[in-house]
């Protein structure tokens, strides 16, 4: 991913420039960096306190990189759902429900499968292996791009995600 991308819509129309939200961690400079690492313990700490979470959310959960961006993730949401505009903050919404059942429980089980093999008191981060890239796959690419059309629409005889 870039710090800016170009996306045409649908139609082919006007392009519009996509650039990185606060919260892409790739994309932050270190002052950005700072400010959303405060941002997300605070949060963190009060989700932990708050949920009592300890079996799911270890104390070495910013050692995990996959734990911080499904935390960051999560506060997003939370924030998404729990702030809003003046004039709706006295509106009755389910948002807030779907919030714990779509978002928090589905979380803290994945931070936990993130974590299993830590404890209160050790960490059993592992730092990340680079991937592996199967050899072929540029030459895969390569002739699938060469069996399409130029014209933008799909060849004849193709199935629409037929893999």
């Amino acid at each position: 991913m870039t710090s800016a991308e170009t996306s045409t819509s649908e139609t082919g129309s006007a392009a519009t420039q996509l650039v990185p939200c606060r919260f892409s961690w790739d994309e932050l400079d270190s002052h950005d960096a700072r400010d959303l690492w405060k941002e997300l313990i605070e949060w963190v700490n009060w989700l932990r306190a708050t949920y009592q979470t300890d079996t799911k959310i270890k104390p070495c959960w910013y050692r995990h990189r996959p734990a911080r961006e499904e935390l960051t993730a999560l506060m997003v949401s939370h924030k998404a759902v729990y702030r809003t505009d003046p004039e709706s903050a006295e509106t009755y919404r389910e948002d807030l429900t779907a919030w714990h059942t779509q978002w928090l429980r589905s979380s803290l089980d994945a931070l936990a499968r993130m974590m299993a093999d830590c404890t209160r008191d050790g960490c059993a981060h592992v730092k990340p292996q680079a991937i592996v890239v199967d050899p072929e796959m540029d030459q895969f690419v390569t002739d699938d791009v060469g069996r399409r059309s130029n014209t933008g629409a799909p060849a004849s005889g193709s199935a629409v995600g037929s893999r």
